[in-house]
């Protein structure tokens, strides 16, 4: 799904509606299969609670849910709104509580696969903090410890 934000989706060209994810994951649970939804956190212009209202959506349909940080990545028309300034990709404390956020919003039910990513180093633009997976994962189980969230494992 990427997010729940219309306007966005348009702007990202994800190409359908919230309406046939609706129906795709209906379609899944009805054949008992386990439905896992992927969430891009940092998508231009997109506020926190847009992010925010995205996991909250999504926590009434899945069964898990992959979070995801933007990358921006060379050779794609992001890469070149991005260089325009049309917009700024998360900072780490920021993508840190955002997580820790989107973990409380969601049933305890929902299996969560993963709560970071790492775009090819080579074609990464922006963030390049986002870099030193090893990092950014130990980074967000300080976050979740400090707020008492259960560290992630990846």
């Amino acid at each position: 799904m990427q997010t729940s934000n219309e306007e966005t989706a348009k702007r990202i060209n994800r190409g359908y509606s919230l309406s046939v994810y609706e129906k795709a994951m209906a379609d899944l649970k009805a054949l008992n299969v386990h439905r896992i939804t992927h969430i891009i956190l940092g998508l231009p212009n997109e506020s926190r609670a847009n992010m925010l209202a995205t996991v909250k959506y999504a926590g009434q349909f899945t069964d898990g849910v992959k979070l995801q940080l933007l990358h921006v990545l060379e050779g794609t028309a992001l890469a070149e709104s991005y260089r325009q300034s049309e917009f700024q990709t998360l900072e780490p404390d920021e993508y840190y509580e955002l997580v820790a956020d989107a973990l409380e919003l969601l049933p305890e039910n929902i299996v969560i696969h993963r709560l970071t990513g790492d775009g090819p180093k080579r074609n990464l633009i922006a963030p390049k903090w986002s870099g030193d997976k090893k990092r950014v994962l130990a980074d967000i189980n300080r976050v979740l410890r400090a707020r008492e969230i259960q560290p992630a494992r990846e």
